[in-house]
């Protein structure tokens, strides 16, 4: 029976100290998982933003396609202003801008040396909300205006 009591008033327990430091070490870890979990999102974000713009170049450079297998190349301008693309000025290039939805659409056509009747076709899709107005995606293409070809 002497045995038995001594179990039972014998205190074995934790320390102060080692309950602070396993506290110290579990808000350790629990910050770095926080951390982690915010960079995540993060970065899902900015993936998320890209893919939209890709698949928002994409789909205007299809739609440039079909415009240059239908539209003379001396009607593009108007068709593009219809589509509300404005004339960039500042630009050696014909270039057209359309802003929408906090980001701005830039549609380059450049001339080449090495073919004639081929043009490069660069769209830009820019972020807007920065300063810099940084490419979220740009694309490139060359096309035949062949809607010329068709008389």
């Amino acid at each position: 029976m002497n045995k038995l009591k001594r179990k039972l008033f014998q205190a074995e327990g934790l320390t102060l100290v080692e309950v602070l430091a396993s506290i110290v070490i579990l808000s350790i870890v629990i910050t770095i998982f926080l951390a982690v979990f915010a960079q995540t999102a993060k970065t899902n974000k900015v993936s998320e933003e890209i893919v939209d713009a890709t698949y928002l170049a994409q789909q205007i450079m299809e739609e440039i396609y079909e415009l240059s297998l239908t539209v003379k190349k001396e009607n593009r301008k108007e068709e593009l202003e219809k589509e509300g693309y404005l004339p960039d000025q500042e630009n050696d290039d014909e270039t057209y801008i359309k802003y929408e939805d906090g980001h701005s659409i830039q549609i380059t056509f450049k001339k080449r040396n090495d073919l004639e009747d081929v043009e490069d076709v660069i769209v830009e899709i820019l972020d807007r909300s920065d300063e810099d107005e940084k490419p979220k995606a740009i694309m490139q293409n060359m096309f035949e205006w062949s809607a010329n070809d068709e008389e």
